[in-house]
């Protein structure tokens, strides 16, 4: 009988050390944050990288906090990390290609969106912040590219999933949810073409294009037939799609013609003649390969525009 009660004893104490210790600890934590209630977000985000908890910056933080306004830099800058947890090189990874999303461009003449926001690219490289490449990140390079060659464009920054969420809707109706981001973005008088960026479903040999020993993601230009003035978007698809083969032969695939049952047939481009669906790459490319496409697509939007305008 003794020997149960010093037993239990013994279990007691120990809880009771234990939740002593937690304690203890709780408090320390809580006084040493609270002399300093002023967090430098870069110091916070470098500690977590150095400590290996850079996965806490998850995809939705990314999706929804955060704007790149240097995506390709960022990209090149992050080569040294490839599949890798060096920590050799971290002062490389800062938040400078980081603003907020209230970022606001004069005069806009692209709106860039993406319908299927959450469509992915392979991820082969460890990018600061736990960014995983998608067709936003992707949005974002387009962007860049085009306002170094002096034409402006914003990028879509809402969530599609949210605006399901909100309707009740299922992932069939996210073109019913870009069609509700398109029609605010009227207001907007000075937007004249719309580019929706998806990707391909179809494995790398078929979305892969070598030339001069440089790997491109190959582009799809998506066209539904199911309104009545189908044949505008078709011919502005048709004008990018052979732009970009005369820049490198065979890096676009041409035009899908898409109508018929299981299939949308509209995409939203019965809400403008220049409304042009792109599927740049596919699952298995990687951010590079992608990069190195829209380089070629910006330059095409360009001649395109020229002569149009």
């Amino acid at each position: 009988m003794k020997k149960f009660k010093t037993k239990r004893k013994r279990k007691i104490f120990k809880i009771f050390f234990y939740i002593s210790i937690t304690y203890i600890s709780f408090i320390f934590t809580f006084n040493f944050l609270k002399k300093d209630t002023k967090i430098d977000p870069e110091k916070y985000i470098k500690s977590l990288i150095n400590t290996g908890f850079n996965n806490q910056l998850n995809k939705k933080q990314y999706n929804n906090s955060f704007i790149f306004s240097n995506p390709i830099t960022l990209i090149e800058n992050n080569l040294s990390f490839k599949a890798s947890k060096n920590t050799d090189n971290i002062e490389k990874e800062t938040t400078k290609y980081i603003e907020s999303v209230n970022k606001e461009m004069d005069e806009p003449l692209i709106y860039i969106y993406n319908s299927h926001d959450k469509e992915e690219y392979k991820i082969e490289y460890k990018y600061e912040y736990s960014i995983v490449p998608n067709v936003k990140l992707a949005s974002y390079i387009l962007q860049e590219k085009l306002e170094n060659l002096k034409i402006p464009s914003i990028v879509e920054t809402k969530d599609i999933k949210n605006i399901l969420n909100q309707n009740n809707w299922l992932y069939r109706d996210s073109y019913r949810a870009s069609r509700i981001l398109l029609e605010q973005t009227k207001e907007i008088n000075s937007i004249k073409y719309y580019i929706d960026i998806h990707r391909d479903s179809s494995r790398y040999e078929k979305t892969i294009l070598e030339y001069n020993n440089q790997k491109y993601a190959k582009v799809l230009f998506i066209v539904g037939l199911e309104h009545d003035n189908y044949e505008q978007n078709l011919s502005i698809a048709t004008k990018l799609s052979n732009i970009v083969n005369e820049k490198i032969p065979n890096l676009s695939k041409g035009i899908l013609k898409k109508e018929g049952p299981g299939v949308n047939g509209i995409y939203n481009q019965d809400f403008s003649p220049n409304l042009v669906l792109i599927e740049i790459g596919g699952q298995d490319n990687n951010i590079i390969e992608v990069s190195n496409t829209i380089n070629i697509l910006g330059e095409a939007l360009y001649s395109y525009i020229k002569e149009e305008l």
